[in-house]
């Protein structure tokens, strides 16, 4: 009982003793921790942009999470960490490029309206894209033939960079949303998906891609079940400066 009283006692005095700090003006002690600024770092994520990811519009979109997969001459070259939605290479089953298609022109007007405030559009490069034929398939069963260079802000990776970029079959794994999932995106038992390249398949109504295992692959142009991974080239300390200031 008196152990009671002694710690009711204590605990009124420091109340009191509190009460009476805040009189004299005292405030408790602010948390000096700086906030850690963000690094662009080839090997590394980062992130940039929003898009709706979870498949719940009702608690906003979620932020891209990026895979940096180089840095040169101050801009880096990032691909989304997983599939981000589920489109068709070309609404239309044709002959066709990544010149033509529709999903090229998705990607450069709503998704990047979409994924990308104005201030954030100003940090991606226009970059010129490679279509040579050099980007294409060297097997023998995929089709040879090159399409003119296009000037893109976002666009996919080609057959012979997810060559260079990942050594291993199984760095290309990726796994899909859940609105990418719910979009209709095929996904396996880990949920990685099968995800689009820009270079030609096995005919000019085929396109590249990557399977779920990390294999490269080919399938028909008006597939409605594979991934989307888009790929930017930003300026660096556009972005870094963006990013750290949002972040203050």
């Amino acid at each position: 009982m008196a152990n009671r009283k002694w710690t009711a006692l204590l605990l009124a005095a420091v109340l009191l003793f509190s009460m009476f700090s805040f009189a004299l003006g005292e405030e408790p002690e602010a948390d000096t921790e700086a906030a850690v600024p963000v690094e662009i770092i080839e090997g590394e994520t980062v992130a940039f942009g929003r898009y709706e990811q979870d498949n719940d519009a009702k608690n906003g979109d979620e932020p891209i999470v990026w895979d940096v997969l180089a840095v040169q001459d101050g801009k880096a070259l990032m691909i989304s960490q997983r599939a981000l939605d589920a489109k068709p290479y070309n609404e239309t089953y044709e002959n066709v490029t990544w010149a033509t298609c529709t999903l090229r022109a998705w990607l450069n007007a709503a998704f990047l309206s979409t994924a990308f405030t104005d201030a954030e559009q100003k940090c991606i490069l226009v970059t010129t894209v490679d279509n040579s034929a050099s980007q294409n398939p060297e097997n023998e069963k995929y089709w040879k033939q090159g399409s003119e260079d296009t000037e893109d802000k976002v666009f996919l990776l080609s057959y012979a960079e997810a060559w260079q970029y990942y050594k291993r079959d199984r760095r290309r794994t990726c796994e899909a949303t859940a609105t990418a999932i719910a979009r209709g995106v095929w996904t396996d038992t880990t949920n990685s998906c099968w995800w689009w390249l820009r270079s030609p398949g096995q005919k000019p109504n085929d396109a590249a891609g990557v399977k779920s295992q990390g294999y490269l692959n080919h399938r028909d142009v008006s597939s409605t079940t594979a991934g989307v991974r888009p790929v930017i080239w930003v300026d660096v300390a556009a972005a870094l400066e963006l990013l750290n200031g949002s972040a203050q």
